[in-house]
Parts: C-alpha cells; structure tokens; sequence
C-alpha cells in the first residue's frame, strides 16, 4: 500500500466536497458507488482530475489516471472510493518501476 498515495486520494476528496454540493459530494462510505449515491459524471470528472493534481503535488511528476489502462483489467476504477485509491496505488506504483 502507498500511504502518500491514498493521503493524497483522501486530501482532493476533502478538497472535492469543499466545492461541491449535496449529492454531487463524494460519499463517506469508500465502498458506495459514486454515480449510485447522486454523483453525475461531471463532478466524478472534476474528482478525478482534483486526484490527479494531488498526486502529481505529492509524487513531483505527472500523473494520468483517466487514460486506455484504467479499464484494462475489467474493472472500473472510477466506482467507489476505495477502488479509485487502488487504482492511483497502481498508478503510482507502476510509474516507479
């Protein structure tokens, strides 16, 4: 686990629902599917790209988890929050090697 990672996931989370409304805010509970509990594809966009910003601050280089690898394994890496935390580990982790 890459604990600078999933601190880095959390803080744009926070940063996220500093901004956004109601059910556009990311849920509290990590396994809720974001676009189950009211979230539309335009603030799950906006998280995304407010991850990506954290990391690339947290890990000083670009990061790019909206590209053809997300979905390569079957699985959407954009569903809950502790899938997207997964997925910016690999991210991350991948880029390191």
């Amino acid at each position: 686990m890459n604990y600078k990672a999933e601190k880095a996931v959390e803080y744009a989370v926070k940063k996220s629902n500093q901004t956004m409304l109601g059910a556009q805010q990311v849920p509290e509970d990590p396994d809720a599917e974001f676009l189950m509990n009211g979230m539309d594809s335009l603030a799950l966009t906006t998280l995304v790209g407010m991850v990506e910003l954290e990391l690339e601050a947290e890990f000083c280089k670009p990061v790019s988890l909206a590209n053809d690898k997300a979905f390569a394994n079957g699985k959407n890496p954009f569903r809950t929050l502790n899938t997207l935390i997964e997925y910016a580990e690999e991210v991350i982790n991948e880029e390191d090697k």
